[in-house]
C-alpha cells in the first residue's frame, strides 16, 4: 500500500499582471503624481509577491506554501485601498488558465477571483507534496497526512468562503462539483494515510475495517462528482473518474479483507463463526475483481493483485476447512451486517492569513 498512486489535482498557471500602469494611474487621479513616486517602491513588491506565486508548481515544500500565503496576505492588505472590478477606477485584469482544461482561461478584475486562485493552488501544492511523501516509513504517512489535510482545508475554505463572492462565468474547478471533487479525494487520501499507518500499529482487524471503508466512501463520493455533467468530460483524459472508482472499491475489499480477519479472530475464540468469515473473504474477492477492472497505475495493479492474492488463498484455505472440519452453512451474501466507517481526516481551519507579517504596501493610501 506505500507504493500506491495518489493522484494529485494540478497547479494552476496565470498570465501577467501589468501592476505599475493602472496603479500609477489610479493613485494619480485619486491623490496625487507625487503619491506615485512614493509607492514606486510598493508596486515592485507587489509584482514581486505574484511572481513568487507563478513559481509556485516549481517551488517545493514550505518555500512554496510560504509564498501562496504570503501573496495571500498581501491581497488582503491591499484590496481596500486598490479596490479593483470592471466598471470601477481601477481596472486590473486577472487572467488564469483553468486547472481542468489549461488551453481555456478566464479573466476577471477583483481581487477575490485572484485570491480564489491562491486558495486553489495551495490546495493543489499540498496535493502535490502529499503524493511525493516517502509513505513506507510512519513519519512518512504522517506527512503526507498532514498535507491532504491542509489541502481540505484549503479547497473547503475557497468553496466556503471565495468563490461564493465571485459573480459571472467561472471554471470548472470553482463549481461546486469540481470544489468537492478537490475535496472528497483529499479526504480519501487522508483516510488511506491513516489506515497505511494503523496497519504500521498492527491496529486490530476490525478497526482497519472501519478505516478502510471510510476511505472507500470518501472515494466514492469524488468518484460521483467526477460524473457530474460539468466534469465528466474534462477529467476522462487525466483518468479522475476511473481512479476514484478503483479506489472505492480497492478499498472496500481492503475493509471487507479486514473484516474477514476480524471474525477468523473472534470465530477461534468461539469455535464458531467461520462459514461468515467465508462469506467476506468471497464479498472482498468479488470488489477485489471490481478493483482490478478499473485499475491504470502499474503500481495501484501490484498492490490490488497481493491483495487479492491474499484473499484467494484464505479463501481457498477457509473453505478447504470447512468443508472437511467445521462444516458450518456459509450466509447469505445480504445477510452481512454492514460496516460501520469512521472518519478520521477532521477538517482543520485554513491559514490565518491575517497574522503573517508581511510588509504593509501602499500604507499612506486611505481606502476610500
Amino acid at each position: 500500500w506505500s507504493r500506491a498512486t495518489m493522484l494529485v489535482v494540478p497547479y494552476k498557471n496565470g498570465a501577467p499582471v501589468q501592476f505599475t500602469k493602472p496603479i500609477s494611474k489610479y493613485i494619480k487621479s485619486q491623490y496625487s503624481k507625487d503619491e506615485v513616486a512614493r509607492q514606486d517602491a510598493a508596486m515592485g513588491a507587489l509584482s514581486k509577491y505574484r511572481a513568487a506565486v507563478m513559481q509556485g508548481s516549481t517551488v517545493g515544500g514550505e518555500s512554496g506554501i510560504e509564498g501562496l500565503l504570503d501573496y495571500l496576505a498581501v491581497i488582503r492588505g491591499v484590496r481596500d485601498k486598490l479596490p479593483s472590478s470592471a466598471s470601477g477606477k481601477l481596472r486590473l485584469c486577472f487572467t488564469w488558465f483553468d486547472a481542468f482544461k489549461p488551453r481555456s482561461k478566464t479573466y476577471k478584475y477583483t481581487w477575490d477571483f485572484e485570491a480564489a486562485n491562491v486558495w486553489y493552488n495551495l490546495g493543489a501544492l499540498h496535493s502535490s507534496l502529499g503524493a511525493h511523501q516517502d509513505r513506507s516509513s510512519q513519519a512518512g504517512v504522517r506527512a503526507a497526512f498532514k498535507h491532504y489535510q491542509e489541502a481540505v482545508a484549503a479547497f473547503t475554505h475557497l468553496k466556503e468562503e471565495i468563490v461564493p463572492t465571485l459573480e459571472g462565468n467561472l471554471p470548472a474547478e470553482f463549481n461546486q462539483a469540481g470544489l468537492d471533487m478537490c475535496i472528497e479525494l483529499h479526504r480519501g487520501h487522508g483516510q488511506s494515510c491513516f489506515y497505511e499507518k494503523a496497519k504500521m500499529s498492527s491496529m486490530k482487524p476490525g478497526v482497519l475495517a472501519r478505516l478502510a471503508m471510510q476511505a472507500s466512501v470518501f472515494y466514492g463520493s469524488a468518484s460521483t462528482h467526477c460524473a457530474s455533467p460539468v466534469l465528466s468530460r474534462l477529467l476522462v483524459k487525466e483518468g479522475y473518474a476511473k481512479y476514484c472508482q478503483y479506489k472505492t472499491e480497492v478499498f472496500k475489499a481492503a475493509a471487507e479483507w479486514q473484516q474477514s480477519r476480524q471474525i477468523l479472530r473472534e470465530a477461534e475464540a468461539k469455535s464458531e463463526g467461520y462459514g461468515i468469515e467465508i462469506a467476506w473473504l468471497k464479498r472482498a474477492h468479488n470488489s477485489c475483481q471490481r478493483a482490478l477492472g478499473h485499475c491504470s497505475q502499474p503500481g495501484d495493479r501490484e498492490s490490488a493483485q497481493a491483495l487479492q492474492t491474499a484473499i484467494q488463498t484464505r479463501l481457498n484455505q477457509a473453505t478447504e476447512d470447512n468443508n472437511v472440519i467445521y462444516i458450518e452453512p456459509v450466509p447469505r451474501d445480504g445477510s452481512l451486517t454492514d460496516i460501520q466507517p469512521v472518519d478520521m481526516v477532521k477538517t482543520c481551519t485554513p491559514p490565518d492569513i491575517s497574522a503573517r507579517s508581511t510588509p504593509s504596501l501602499f500604507s499612506s493610501l486611505v481606502p476610500p
